[in-house]
């Protein structure tokens, strides 16, 4: 190393600001290779005083960069995800954001087609987006599309009036959840999914109800978990307002046999699925 900082110490300027450029992004490069480029920016800025000017320009540059990232609505409704297409549309026009604006567009409008397609429950989701940090909205999480897919997917009694029919798991339903979670994350987290006696059902509370009802495979509920699905969000029972968690209600439940019951909690206790509070409440699932 000594050997190496040696030689370095005796490259000129314009070897050094080339080598800096070696640790700038690609033109296509993603959020996660922005911040190790303006890591490893950083850490020559510091060690190297004469090129620190240098490197802090293209750190500014990359920081340009990832605030396009930020540019993606809070709710995300049709109209507030057009309006955002419509600012990256703008920004697209400067050449140095034109690759990532792009990405993200298409991005957008993918969103937009899925919101379109899966849009029963949209109308409850747009209301609450129009009132800001209001505790019923804080109910809502994120857009419904998951919870009507996974809804359409069980018995009628989870429907709800979400969804007028029904869906068979298929490999195009199976395409549309992963691709709903890549532009929509934060459908992982809606709450309007529920049945005639239970509220506040997750897309992942429902994915084992489907699991465990034979009507989709293990993987997509594990495949929620790594995605960010909460193993322990909470359900509520709507006539005496108790709270259980998935992994509680799943535990305690009658309906199921053992095994299933112990797949499920094992799945659920790999990504820290818990008792509920070490207390006991009717099952959510008999």
């Amino acid at each position: 190393m000594s050997a190496i900082g040696s030689s370095y110490s005796k490259c000129p300027i314009e070897v050094r600001e080339a080598i800096a450029d070696q640790l700038c992004p690609k033109a296509n490069a993603s959020k996660e290779e922005l911040q190790k480029c303006a890591q490893d920016l950083a850490a020559l800025s510091a060690a190297d005083k004469l090129i620190s000017p240098y490197c802090q320009q293209r750190l500014e540059k990359i920081k340009q960069l990832y605030d396009v990232y930020s540019i993606f609505p809070k709710w995300q409704t049709a109209q507030n995800l057009r309006e955002c297409a419509q600012v990256l549309n703008w920004l697209s026009q400067k050449e140095a954001f034109a690759s990532i604006c792009l990405q993200r567009i298409e991005k957008i409008n993918q969103a937009i087609e899925h919101i379109s397609k899966y849009r029963a429950g949209n109308q409850v989701y747009e209301c609450a987006s129009t009132i800001e940090e209001s505790h019923s909205c804080s109910l809502i999480g994120g857009p419904p599309q998951l919870v009507v897919i996974f809804t359409a997917l069980l018995d009628k009694e989870y429907c709800l009036g979400l969804w007028g029919g029904s869906l068979l798991y298929t490999p195009t339903i199976e395409e549309d959840i992963v691709r709903i979670i890549d532009v929509l994350p934060e459908t992982l987290h809606c709450t309007t999914g529920g049945s005639s006696k239970y509220t506040s059902y997750t897309p992942l509370a429902l994915a084992c109800v489907g699991y465990l009802d034979k009507k989709l495979p293990l993987y997509i509920v594990e495949y929620l978990l790594t995605q960010g699905a909460n193993p322990n969000d909470t359900l509520k029972d709507r006539i005496n307002d108790k709270i259980s968690n998935i992994f509680s209600a799943i535990s305690q439940s009658k309906r199921y046999s053992l095994t299933e019951i112990n797949t499920i909690t094992a799945l659920l206790s790999k990504y820290g699925g818990k008792p509920f509070g070490g207390q006991n409440f009717k099952s959510f699932f008999c």
